[in-house]
């Protein structure tokens, strides 16, 4: 057939692909509306590095057995294989519950019927499980290897079978079963760190034992042709930083060095054939490499899949100049069969108290990212590369957990990692397992509307000058995140822009416009502020700027809001605040006095401090809240909590009341919740 006749081409011109956006979306919060920015982008990675495909028809991932690399992906979260059939792409597709959850997938064909067969390899007990395509008997089941071994399946004998086959990194030692005479060989090659990089490399249909060493980004291999004379070895890639892809991307049959840089999605491949290089450019930050021959035409191709859109896109090298082929098959958090790729489990268990703590989230981020829930033993896994980094933290209503998190980067076996929880005391909030904002909170204001002659401007920044470090914003340091790290009494007024009605006397927030969000990120734009992901930039309009959202207005329904929108990359804070005085003074605490003689800007600090307050515990709407089952669909952060309680009020000079005083400034702010010792409204802790 094709795919095996020896041919020479040159692969696609460098191509890009541009697929990085930004959308808005305004979701009703407790408070009123919450923006929330989204980046429908790449999830970074150094991806999943290691075993491509060798040459053989034994080691291609080919369901039909039509010659073409067919889109196949594992999902571990269920353990089931779903594959796209390149002979009829159009018709259903081939799904499968095969293996367990923390299963490595390692397809191939076993049986030799020129057809990819279902298999896995069970890290815990490191027996195989194949499923014969032929049919020719039932499930086969082989424990070979160890606990911490990698599975490196390959064609090593040549009989167009793949044989069972692990690498043990603790002593760079291959273990190989060879399918034509059930005979065991070993053979040590290659250093604990090394990527088990089998391929045929020499052209003689057999898979050859090879590493590659990231360090040096070199390549060694034992030539199956000639196993006793001198090894091929090559340098070839960038240290620490590319992935190996090898291939056959000349079609004359012999595996070539190929790396993958994630920096850049440059393809380097060194042709076997004639010696030459080329160096496409196709993919994407984030996008994992899954070369193979989607064609048929006996050459490698290009290509990738996006883990974020579960998209694939392959350069065809039977026509480099024409278009791609693309296609969305898989899911968030499926592995792509096509990378071959060494796969590892992290597991543990989450207790307290020495009981397990089943329904517990467990969170995995970095290379690819994915939660689950602990069992009823306590137990959680995941299935990931073995190349790329990984951070896991867990979380549960009412719990913190030590430690706070468990980092793996570049693991070549096994991991676990367990997590000891402590009941946090029913403060009347619950957390939610999101962040909090740490360290200084920076504070900008963004003056919007005609503000000359405004005594609120003074009144306002001395509030956002000296509210951190009061005892009134202290209890906002009652709160913390899920490594135990408080909120700190911390808040810094860095800066102000002015904005003379840049969009209009009516602002309005939607799904498609937000004015609020445009604004901020104009004033940033145009050099007025800084892009500062520690702080909430507050966007303060005039007595005679109107604001609405679909599902309410300002003054009508509420006084202010705050939320969060991706910008340039950065999770950045917003809140608005407008001023009350004209539009609707019975919602002001004080319709006819205020202590500093502005009743706008004295209702606007009261707000403020609100806002504020309800962003550093909560920035990102799944932090501290109370889920109140009195009030479904209204669910209050510390600040709702008490609002319309003021404590112990004081008279000012002029009459009025007021709470609070800072660097000489009378306020008349609500309460907060304290969350400590139950939990209760002050204005102090």
């Amino acid at each position: 057939m094709n795919d095996e006749t020896s041919r020479r081409g040159t692969c696609a011109s460098e191509l890009s692909l541009l697929h990085a956006g930004v959308r808005l979306r305004l979701t009703r919060n407790r408070f009123g509306w919450k923006l929330i920015g989204q980046i429908t982008s790449l999830v970074t990675a150094c991806v999943f590095a290691a075993t491509m495909q060798a040459t053989t028809r034994a080691t291609r991932i080919d369901f039909d057995g039509d010659g073409k690399t067919d889109m196949a992906v594992f999902r571990s979260s269920t353990a089931y294989w779903y594959v796209l059939q390149s002979h009829n792409p159009q018709g259903a597709q081939l799904q499968q519950q095969y293996g367990a959850l923390t299963d490595i997938p390692v397809p191939g064909d076993y049986d030799g019927d020129g057809k990819t067969d279902f298999a896995v390899f069970r890290p815990s007990n490191a027996t195989w499980y194949l499923s014969p395509s032929s049919g020719r008997g039932a499930q086969i089941q082989q424990q070979f290897g160890g606990i911490g071994d990698i599975p490196v399946p390959g064609d090593y004998d040549g009989d167009g079978k793949m044989d069972v086959a692990v690498f043990r990194p603790t002593n760079a030692t291959w273990f190989i079963v060879l399918s034509s005479t059930g005979q065991q060989i070993q053979t040590q090659w290659g250093s604990p760190t090394d990527i088990p990089v089998p391929g045929d490399y020499d052209g003689d249909g057999k898979t050859d034992v090879a590493v590659f060493r990231p360090s040096t980004a070199t390549w060694y291999v034992v030539q199956s042709s000639n196993p006793s004379g001198p090894i091929l070895q090559q340098q070839y890639g960038e240290a620490g930083v590319d992935i190996p892809v090898p291939g056959d991307y000349d079609g004359d049959r012999k595996t070539d060095f190929a790396v993958f840089r994630p920096t850049s999605a440059v393809w380097y491949v060194l042709l076997s054939g004639s010696g030459s290089q080329i160096s496409p450019q196709w993919g994407g930050p984030g996008d994992i490499p899954v070369p193979g021959d989607y064609d048929g035409d006996g050459k490698t191709d290009v290509a990738v899949f996006r883990p974020s859109t579960a998209m694939w896109y392959a350069v065809q090298s039977s026509n480099p100049g024409g278009p791609p082929l693309i296609q969305q098959y898989g899911g968030l958090g499926d592995l792509p069969l096509s990378t071959r790729v060494p796969a590892v489990a992290i597991t543990g268990q989450v207790s307290a108290g020495g009981t397990p703590l089943d329904s517990a989230t467990v969170s995995l981020s970095g290379t690819s990212s994915r939660s689950t829930t602990t069992d009823t033993n306590g137990n959680y896994s995941f299935l990931v590369s073995s190349e790329g980094t990984y951070t896991l933290t867990a979380s549960l209503y009412d719990f913190s957990f030590s430690p706070g998190s468990a980092t793996f980067t570049n693991i070549n076996a096994n991991q676990s990692a367990n997590f000891s929880a402590a009941q946090v005391i029913d403060n009347g909030i619950e957390y939610h397992g999101g962040p909090v904002i740490l360290g200084t909170t920076n504070i900008y204001y963004i003056w919007y509307g005609n503000w000359t002659g405004e005594t609120a401007i003074s009144i306002l920044e001395n509030f956002a000058g000296h509210i951190g470090g009061s005892p009134y914003f202290n209890v906002a340091a009652t709160y913390f995140n899920g490594q135990g790290n408080r909120v700190s009494n911390s808040v810094a007024f860095v800066g102000a822009a002015f904005d003379f009605y840049s969009r209009g006397w009516s602002l309005t927030d939607s799904a498609s416009n937000s004015d609020v969000v445009g604004i901020v990120e104009n004033a940033i734009s145009n050099g007025s502020l800084p892009l500062d992901a520690n702080a909430v930039y507050f966007v303060l309009t005039a007595a005679d700027v109107k604001e609405s959202q679909p599902q309410g207005a300002f003054c009508r329904d509420y006084s202010g809001w705050h939320g969060d929108t991706v910008f340039r990359g950065q999770d950045i804070k917003i809140a608005f605040v407008g001023d009350p005085w004209l539009q609707c003074p019975l919602l002001q605490p004080q319709p006819y006095s205020s202590p500093n003689n502005n009743t706008g800007a004295d209702s606007m600090a009261m707000t403020i401090g609100h806002e504020l307050s309800e962003a550093v515990t909560d920035p990102n709407e799944n932090g501290w809240y109370h889920a109140d089952a009195s009030r479904p669909g209204q669910p209050q952060e510390m600040a709702d909590k008490c609002e319309g309680t003021y404590g112990q009020t004081y008279k000012t000079a002029n009459g009025s009341l007021a709470n609070v005083n800072l660097n000489g400034y009378n306020y008349l702010l609500q309460q907060l919740w304290v969350n400590v010792n139950g939990g209760y409204c002050a204005l102090s802790f």
